[in-house]
C-alpha cells in the first residue's frame, strides 16, 4: 500500500465519518424542534410562547458569539448560532402549520 493509498482511506474515513456526524445533527435538530414544540403547546398561546423563547435563546446565540478571546469557540460560533436558529425555525413552522392545518 502506498502513500497515496493510505491518504485516500484516512480521506474516505473522515467524509464518512463527517456525514454521520451531519446527519445526527439534523436529527438532533429536528428533535429538538418537536420538544419545543411539545412545550409551547403547554401554554395558552404556543407561538407567543415560542417568541419569548427565541428572545431568550437568541440571547443565548448573541453570548456565544461574543466569546471571541476562546480560539475554540470562534471556529463553531456561526455553526452554533444556524443550529440554534434552525431549531426555532422548524418549531415555529410545525406551530404554525397545527394552527392552520
Amino acid at each position: 500500500m502506498d502513500e497515496n493509498d493510505i491518504f485516500r482511506q484516512v480521506a474516505l474515513g473522515l467524509t464518512s465519518q463527517n456525514e454521520r456526524m451531519g446527519m445526527q445533527i439534523i436529527a438532533l435538530t429536528a428533535l429538538n424542534a418537536t420538544l419545543l414544540r411539545e412545550i409551547c403547546h403547554l401554554r395558552e398561546d404556543p407561538l407567543d410562547h415560542l417568541g419569548k423563547l427565541e428572545a431568550e435563546l437568541g440571547g443565548v446565540s448573541e453570548a456565544i458569539a461574543s466569546k471571541g478571546e476562546h480560539a475554540d469557540l470562534e471556529v463553531s460560533t456561526f455553526e452554533i448560532t444556524a443550529t440554534i436558529e434552525q431549531v426555532l425555525r422548524q418549531c415555529r413552522d410545525m406551530l404554525t402549520r397545527d394552527r392552520n392545518p
